[in-house]
């Protein structure tokens, strides 16, 4: 039997008491780190199908592979440099893995949505570890409890958790600012080492977007109002920590005024020229909804608790550079307001603390119930506005299309999103500004189909359009006279608002007329030679011509066609309705070669398919000078079928 006073028995009580302790503190951090993970990984791989779906995230893949093509970690545009730079050396690993080759232009084969995807998973760790700055800071400020709250708020955020998902540089700045305050906070313990790495993680945020120059400023107005007060105390300060909080504020002017002329460009251009964008009443619409109970107890927590410098500062400045600064800009977009969120949350955290603190057991069980209740339907908030990505109805249409309208067809598009990339290459796409209202001008211009939306959603604002007629109502013709194949309904990215898609196909005009050549899938769009002023296409790797043959019986036709080749793809094969009936080596790159070859049609419609047996290259890889990311094999002009001479 184990005495009470005996080592063994002191040995067992502090391990258990230890183990408790363990489990407490895991709970704390572990809840809200794993709630955030999950969040900002479900459905990180949307728009797969398609392709790209948010402008932004083609800026950052193109810049970041960029960086690594050419060895200029300068020579990119400076808005989002520094993430550009961490996403670059993901690029080339990914080149090495794919191409199995040092040289760093290869990085433009690897496919682009695998390039996408190194920025989205960056910054679901950016995105994480913000949840954990967060903890740190109320940690530091208010205690374990106030730790759990600001951690829980920044993990279910639904603007943050949105945000974290896209290929952009707004989860990176945020993170940088939160690490900014952690390193703030500290300064007043005459440690000039905190100083310096507020600056540091400051000077971070603003290299990642001009907007994280409030970062900066947060840093210099602390410092210099620290650097006052201890002034007029010099006596009791050494001079050095003196010395080094105006060493801080000083650096930060120099950083800001050597980037003035482009940061001054950027903040010029939104405050009054640029058009494509968030009004700021509608940015702030958009926070309110999502975010508004984070904002409401932030507010009642800077209001109820005494503030000390550390909070003070970082809220004032925080407040009126980004929230009353906003409303005096043309365009000001939601992701910009991140980091007053985040100090939002760090301010309900305290607030949960004072409360918590004080009062009764069942004013306490009352007021952790409403906190859970609070952010539990700001979880749900946010893992529907992810679903919304994760289930984005142009994704749907578009697969839909690919499965049921023949490769080739000519379609009539509002908009511009099946203008590039593999729709562009599979299908005729003609992209409309306004759809027609009369019939016949489809039926003229041989179009097959028409993709109409249903639904007034205006995008830029993230709300539903204001005056809208419904298509049955404003091409009551359209629906009329062509046949309606196609309904989809669904959102498009996050936005909550329901939008529709119909597709109608011009039943007067068939997709392969009889005895026409009628290109399907594999084909960029139709250039002119400047030499010549021939009409040509490039092919990427495989190239589909359908041919209707009218006939009974089998007939013997010349396919003929004018080629260039792409440097190393001389070698094509020639299939039709899937048979191989020759192999071709053109040879010289630099040459026009003429290509005639007897092929046999079967009665109906046949596919002839030209192959590149070594792949497509891209002109960027080899050309230093060339911005062509296109995958091209060969250049054709003057295809035909005709008879047999």
């Amino acid at each position: 039997m184990v005495k009470g006073g005996s080592p063994v028995y002191k040995w067992n009580m502090l391990r258990s008491h230890l183990a408790s302790l363990l489990v407490v503190e895991y709970l704390y951090s572990a809840v809200p780190l794993l709630a955030g993970f999950l969040l900002r990984l479900y459905g990180i791989g949307f728009g797969r199908a398609l392709g790209v779906l948010f402008g932004d995230e083609l800026v950052v893949a193109r810049e970041a592979s960029e960086l690594v093509a050419n060895l200029q970690p300068f020579a990119v545009h400076p808005n989002g440099w520094l993430f550009y730079l961490i996403c670059a050396p993901f690029h080339y690993i990914l080149s090495l893995g794919e191409n199995r080759t040092l040289n760093p232009r290869f990085v433009y084969d690897v496919p682009f949505f695998e390039r996408i995807l190194v920025g989205r998973a960056l910054n679901v760790v950016f995105g994480v570890a913000g949840v954990l700055i967060a903890f740190l800071i109320a940690q530091r400020l208010w205690g374990k409890r106030a730790a759990f709250w600001s951690a829980l708020g920044i993990a279910l955020s639904p603007s943050m958790v949105v945000e974290a998902h896209f290929n952009a540089t707004s989860t990176s700045l945020t993170f940088w600012f939160l690490l900014t305050l952690l390193f703030l906070i500290r300064i007043h313990q005459d440690n000039p080492r905190f100083g310096y790495l507020a600056l540091a993680a400051a000077v971070l945020a603003f290299l990642t977007k001009p907007n994280g120059v409030v970062a900066l400023l947060l840093v210099m107005l602390f410092s210099l109002w620290q650097f006052i007060g201890k002034w007029r105390r010099s006596d009791k300060v050494p001079l050095p920590v003196i010395l080094s909080i105006l060493a801080v504020t000083l650096l930060g002017g120099v950083i800001i005024t050597i980037r003035w002329r482009w940061l001054w460009r950027v903040i010029s251009t939104f405050l009054w020229t640029y058009e494509k964008g968030t009004r700021p009443v509608y940015a702030w619409a958009w926070l309110w909804k999502h975010e508004g109970a984070l904002l409401a107890l932030g507010l009642v927590g800077a209001l109820y608790n005494h503030l000390d410098d550390r909070v003070r500062w970082p809220v004032i400045i925080t407040t009126s550079l980004y929230g009353i600064g906003s409303l005096f800009f043309r365009v000001f977009f939601v992701r910009w307001l991140l980091p007053l969120v985040s100090v939002a949350t760090l301010l309900t955290g305290g607030l949960a603390e004072s409360l918590l603190s004080t009062g009764s057991r069942k004013t306490k069980h009352l007021v952790t119930a409403g906190l859970l209740g609070i952010f539990l339907l700001m979880g749900r908030d946010a893992y529907s506005l992810v679903h919304n990505l994760a289930n984005d109805i142009r994704e749907g249409s578009w697969v839909w299309i690919q499965e049921s309208i023949p490769p080739g067809s000519r379609i009539a598009v509002q908009g511009d999103w099946l203008s590039e990339g593999v729709p562009a290459q599979m299908y005729r796409i003609e992209t409309l500004k306004e759809l027609a209202s009369e019939p016949d001008f489809y039926i003229q211009r041989g179009f097959n189909y028409l993709v109409v939306w249903r639904g007034g959603l205006d995008y830029y604002n993230w709300r539903p359009a204001p005056s809208w007629v419904g298509p049955r109502e404003r091409y009551r013709a359209l629906y009329e006279t062509f046949e309606l194949i196609h309904k989809g309904s669904g959102t498009i990215l996050h936005i909550p608002v329901r939008v529709g898609i119909d597709i109608l196909r011009v039943t007067d005009n068939p997709v392969y007329p009889e005895a026409q050549l009628v290109l399907g899938g594999g084909w960029h769009a139709i250039e002119v030679d400047e030499s010549s002023g021939a009409e040509f296409r490039w092919m990427t790797e495989r190239g589909q011509v359908f041919y209707n043959w009218s006939g009974t019986g089998a007939a013997t036709r010349m396919l003929s066609f004018d080629s260039y080749v792409f440097p190393g793809r001389d070698e094509i094969s020639v299939y039709v309705n899937g048979e191989r009936v020759e192999a071709l080596v053109l040879g010289l790159p630099d040459t026009l070669h003429h290509i005639e070859l007897p092929i046999t049609l079967s009665p109906g419609l046949n596919e002839i398919q030209l192959v590149s047996e070594r792949g497509c290259g891209r002109p960027v890889v080899f050309d230093l000078n060339s911005r062509d990311t296109r995958c091209l094999s060969i250049k054709v002009a003057n295809l035909t079928l005709g008879p047999v001479q």
